[in-house]
């Protein structure tokens, strides 16, 4: 899974690439990214995936980067909400505006985060 998730992350043009064996690229992304989210994530992976949430909130957006968003709650206990709280502070104001999204995920665990969320939470930040 986790592997599936850093080759798109390091390597999209490869990833992305017509000639690639993964067709369905983004529907693999999502089905993965939901099965971490209701499931949980391995403590194996816990770091690797922390380090994919943070890429995807630095970098510009890619399909299906939102469903990152609700893998955060699982990762509330770990120094990897203090690094999303260092990204409120980026020269990116897109990516200020993620990170903050992500700490109020974090604090609002009853809350499923989807597309719609993400936009009302804009809405009223800014």
């Amino acid at each position: 899974m986790a592997l599936y998730l850093r080759w798109e992350a390091e390597y999209p043009d490869e990833w992305g690439a017509p000639e690639s064996w993964m067709w369905s690229r983004w529907g693999t992304k999502e089905v993965l990214l939901r099965r971490l989210d209701r499931g949980g994530i391995p403590e194996a992976v816990r770091p690797q995936i922390a380090e994919l949430i943070l890429a995807a909130l630095g970098r510009p957006y890619r399909c299906k980067d939102w469903l990152y968003a609700s893998l955060v709650r699982q990762l509330h206990d770990s120094p990897f909400l203090h690094e999303v709280g260092m990204l409120t502070s980026a020269d990116d104001p897109l990516v200020r505006l993620r990170a903050q999204f992500v700490l109020h995920v974090a604090a609002h665990p009853e809350q499923t985060p989807t597309r719609t969320s993400w936009r009302r939470w804009l809405d009223s930040a800014t």
